[in-house]
């Protein structure tokens, strides 16, 4: 009967305070492994999303650039060089200063009718232009967007947003020493540019952020476009960089003034 009394003896207090703090422990460990799990997949959802934004603002810029300058097509002459249109600078920028982020303006001419399918014959906002000079604006605005303001639409509408979190765009050109030359001999920024006609590359630099904090201390690692840390405000910071050729400023093909 004793023996019976014994072995239906419940858990003493020491032993239960004891296994308390053994659950406490597994729950803590499996909620820090929780924890760390879904900051590692916010990070990496953050890094894709700059990655697409990124990709994005890279991809319009030099798309535009290439096209800059561009005049009206006719019979190429093998050699010759490319005659520019009076009055119409391929690309001009403003400096942002110390602080402020850069804008850059592409002007060539579209030798297409408009068409809303395609988008041919239209500004950066798919606003109709026509067989004239489409003008596009590129800046940032106060809330991180990268904006565009075209000439389509009859010039008046204003500015939209093509893609959002770039805090930061720098444009570095090179430019070339005399007219004639097709190489750059100096880089310079836009305050720095005597004749926008000499320019022969764009520099351009993005600095694309998460929309949320997200990394728990410490600011992300490398600089920013200016060359300065990144800030540390919890967000996943990350550059983009390209150069493109001003190839409407070569040899190869004669192009006539535009009346």
């Amino acid at each position: 009967m004793r023996h019976s009394l014994r072995s239906q003896r419940g858990l003493t207090l020491v032993e239960l305070m004891i296994a308390l703090v053994i659950g406490l422990l597994i729950t803590v460990a499996a909620a820090s492994l929780y924890l760390v799990a879904r900051q590692g997949f916010r990070t990496n959802d953050d890094q894709s999303r700059n990655f697409e934004t990124g990709r994005l603002a890279v991809e319009v810029l030099s798309r535009n650039i290439r096209m800059a300058g561009a005049p009206a097509f006719v019979p190429a002459t093998a050699n010759a060089q490319v005659v520019e249109i009076p009055g119409r600078l391929p690309v001009t920028g403003t400096d942002g200063g110390a602080g402020g982020p850069d804008t850059i303006t592409v002007r060539y001419f579209s030798d297409q009718p408009y068409n809303a399918g395609t988008l041919a014959g239209a500004d950066c906002l798919g606003q109709a232009v026509g067989v004239a000079d489409v003008v596009n604006t590129f800046s940032i605005d106060a809330n991180g967007q990268l904006m565009c303001q075209g000439n389509g639409g009859g010039g008046g509408n204003a500015a939209q947003p093509l893609a959002a979190q770039v805090v930061d765009m720098q444009a570095t050109y090179g430019v070339a020493a005399a007219v004639g030359q097709g190489n750059a001999a100096a880089f310079v920024n836009a305050a720095g540019v005597a004749d926008w006609t000499l320019v022969r590359t764009v520099d351009l630099c993005f600095e694309v952020v998460s929309f949320e904090p997200n990394i728990a201390s410490g600011p992300t690692p490398g600089t920013n476009c200016r060359g300065q840390a990144f800030p540390a405000d919890g967000r996943v910071h990350r550059l983009f960089r390209t150069t493109v050729n001003l190839r409407n400023g070569s040899t190869g093909n004669l192009f006539p003034d535009i009346p």
